[in-house]
């Protein structure tokens, strides 16, 4: 799942940035900010070396899609928890159904 602070970095990350800078960006400290940086690299969006990036999965390019191109939406309000992983499911699987 993801939380809307979550959301809210993934929206704010429109190119490489430092932690300091995505921190700021997102009005939260750099502690926590950098908690959810850690959370996004397991979940294998973001990546980390000396700037914080979006990953190369298929997944993280469709969602940073999403989140970069209707940047007036405030995605961060309802993708979250489960919602996030209903529309991450129905991209992978082209609306298909098991059954």
């Amino acid at each position: 799942m993801f939380s809307r602070s979550e959301v809210r970095l993934l929206k704010a990350l429109v190119e490489p940035m430092t932690l300091t800078n995505l921190a700021s960006a997102i009005h939260l400290s750099v502690s926590r900010t950098s908690e959810l940086v850690t959370s996004l690299t397991k979940k294998r969006l973001v990546e980390k070396e000396k700037k914080i990036y979006w990953s190369n999965y298929s997944y993280a390019d469709l969602l940073r899609e999403l989140l970069h191109e209707n940047l007036s939406i405030g995605f961060e309000d309802f993708l979250y928890g489960k919602k996030l992983d209903i529309l991450l499911e129905v991209c992978f699987s082209g609306g298909q159904t098991e059954g």
